[in-house]
């Protein structure tokens, strides 16, 4: 049995659909091209017709676990999920910087890669890939205020809330909680990765300092991996 607690720790057993060559390629093809998580569950079905491992018993990172949770919180609320976070999370914290971009339109950073060799700007695309599981435009600053008030404060989450979030559990690239993840000296927090753009926003909870970047990067391949470590790096000398 798959339950939303085993998504949130991505330990369900889903496949993560959404970073394939599936995906990438049509959006190389039209960056404007728009999923429904019904269509991306229907391709995760068709890529892995058998889950990777019993729920509960082993951890996969999954973004289409993250796409579901999406729509049972439309089904439970009664509303779209962007609307959902304005009205939620991003109004009441007071994050006027921060969008959940609905298509292609909103404010965003220039990013840009390499396709097929070839400098290309990324920076208009279709976020519907990523729905659920990041997508939100924010600055720094935003980023930063985000992360405190997530970590640090009962503004959002109660206490008993908090510690479950920040609960480690499953073991992975990083030791990973519900919806976040624990970096060694940089703390409580999240990447994310998105055509041409990396960045990370980390809470350490024992001091309160906060930390925040972005950057472009080379999406999915092995120099994602660089950018990722880089990026950790010059935020650990800067903390330090």
């Amino acid at each position: 049995e798959i339950t939303l607690d085993l998504l949130l720790q991505h330990r369900s057993g889903l496949p993560d659909a959404n970073n394939t060559y599936w995906f990438d390629g049509r959006l190389v093809e039209d960056p404007l091209l728009e999923f429904t998580v019904e269509e991306i569950v229907d391709v995760a079905n068709w890529l892995y017709p058998d889950l990777l491992f019993e729920p509960g018993t082993d951890y996969n990172y999954t973004d289409t676990g993250f796409n579901i949770l999406a729509r049972v919180v439309e089904n439970v609320s009664g509303t779209e999920f962007q609307a959902f976070l304005e009205h939620e999370i991003l109004q009441p914290l007071g994050l006027t910087s921060t969008f959940a971009p609905r298509n292609h339109e909103e404010p965003s950073i220039s990013t840009y890669m390499l396709i097929d060799g070839v400098r290309t700007d990324r920076s208009t695309w279709n976020p519907s890939v990523e729905y659920g599981c990041g997508s939100l435009i924010a600055t720094l600053e935003d980023l930063m205020k985000m992360a405190h008030a997530i970590f640090m404060t009962t503004d959002l989450l109660d206490d008993t809330t908090q510690a479950l979030m920040m609960e480690p559990i499953s073991p992975g690239f990083d030791v990973y909680g519900r919806g976040c993840n624990y970096v060694e000296g940089l703390g409580w927090g999240h990447d994310g990765t998105m055509w041409g753009a990396l960045s990370t926003a980390r809470v350490d909870t024992a001091s309160g300092l906060r930390l925040a970047a972005v950057m472009n990067c080379q999406y999915e391949d092995e120099r994602l991996l660089d950018t990722t470590f880089a990026i950790r790096s010059t935020l650990g000398l800067l903390k330090h």
